[in-house]
């Protein structure tokens, strides 16, 4: 941007923050400007007494003296009713235009402000001195009353009335350019509100995905979760036999796609039977049921759960065999962590029935012996042992060997691919 107007002015700067203070200072002097620089009024009223200046800029809110009293001291002398002032001002109040009419200021600019704004209006001020200077306005000494209708004043303006609609139009030119600024803001709220909105839906539907709901809400609410005992629940792995060597022998791709087709069927049927899935460890599934809600007979879903599982693992490629273990206890659930959340559950029983799973055999299902007085008139069982399991101690457990679960279909479509 280029003005003729501003090139080997003399510009008085009376400002008491040292960074406003350079930062007017460093844009006055790119455009060619003479400045002198005062930190305060006084300093200011010296400075302006010792030298002859084509404008003044200078703040409202200062030390030793304030923008207007200066203003008013300098608009008295003769020198000073042909040196345009410019307030730089927050204007909260409309006493404040009432101050700036009193102390004869010629304009008014509003904080804050940005290098183009404060260059125009200079410019323009000078450029409105120097007519009025070769006489291009002829105005009588008249009486204008101007309403200030928040705080039901007049004032009334006598001998440069001029002047007067001048800051008068300037402070209107602050309003809508202010007013501008606020609808830019607002737009710019809108539109961050917006994609905050989106933004939080995404975070919720991958909470949703990682937390039980019931979980997810007290988090919302607390900001934590607190662990807590649950009792009488049903706790299945199901692990896939020789799962390492099948790594071995196919692509990462071809491993990805069985293993998530294989997930999938099993979330489905975890869901069906009442059990809620806790994680996957590699290529085993761990779910619960009995958590937030107590069916009547939540082992004898479990164990339907368990048949379908195996069935549908035997039916979809490529046709692997799975190990599978069921107990019914006690555990502890909560948010474990707290960069990641994840729901999960531990203690003995949740040792014990991954323990169970390891005793299993191919397509075997092992249930200890609480889940079996559960089941025990619903399926028959193949074999009992007593086993010492690691670190959990002796317990006897149950081969399931009859299914009577109810079938889970699966799409011919998927059989194919």
């Amino acid at each position: 941007m280029e003005d003729s107007t501003l090139p080997n002015k003399n510009i008085l700067i009376v400002e008491d923050t040292a960074t406003q203070r350079l930062y007017l200072e460093n844009i006055l002097e790119r455009f060619s400007c003479i400045v002198t620089s005062a930190k305060n009024g006084k300093e200011g009223w010296e400075a302006f007494q010792k030298g002859n200046f084509d404008l003044v800029i200078s703040d409202v809110l200062m030390p030793e003296m304030s923008g207007f009293e200066l203003c008013h001291r300098i608009k008295s002398t003769d020198k000073g009713r042909k040196t345009p002032v410019m307030l730089l001002t927050t204007l909260k109040s409309p006493l404040d235009v009432i101050q700036g009419i009193e102390c004869q200021a010629d304009n008014f600019v509003m904080k804050p402000f940005d290098e183009e704004f404060i260059i125009l209006r200079a410019s323009s001020l000078m450029k409105t001195q120097e007519l009025r200077t070769q006489e291009h306005f002829l105005v009588n000494n008249t009486f204008i009353e101007v309403p200030v209708i928040a705080e039901h004043h007049a004032i009334a303006l006598h001998s440069h009335p001029i002047s007067s609609l001048d800051l008068l139009l300037s402070v209107y030119e602050n309003a809508v350019l202010n007013n501008q600024k606020l609808a830019q803001m607002y737009s710019k709220a809108e539109k961050l509100n917006h994609e905050l909105a989106i933004e939080k839906e995404k975070n919720d539907r991958i909470l949703r995905v990682t937390l039980p709901e019931e979980i997810l809400d007290e988090l919302k609410m607390n900001g934590v979760v607190a662990p807590k005992q649950y009792n009488n629940v049903a706790i299945l792995f199901v692990d896939i036999v020789n799962f390492s060597q099948y790594c071995d022998t196919h692509s990462v791709a071809e491993l990805t796609f069985c293993l998530q087709k294989l997930i999938k069927h099993y979330e489905e049927i975890s869901q069906k039977f009442g059990m809620r899935k806790i994680k996957t460890i590699g290529d085993e599934f761990m779910a619960a049921g009995g958590l937030f809600d107590q069916p009547e007979n939540i082992c004898l879903q479990a164990v339907r759960c368990a048949f379908s599982m195996r069935e549908i693992t035997a039916t979809l490629p490529p046709g692997w065999e799975v190990r599978i273990g069921i107990h019914f206890g006690s555990v502890i659930g909560g948010v474990i962590g707290n960069q990641q959340y994840a729901f999960d559950i531990w203690g003995r029983d949740v040792n014990v029935a991954s323990r169970i799973e390891h005793f299993s055999a191919p397509n075997e299902i092992l249930v200890s012996d609480a889940v079996w007085n559960q089941v025990m008139f619903n399926y028959q069982k193949a074999s009992s042992k007593e086993v010492e399991l690691k670190g959990c101690g002796r317990y006897l457990i149950h081969s399931i060997s009859s299914d009577q679960v109810d079938k889970i279909p699966v799409m011919e479509e998927e059989l194919k691919t």
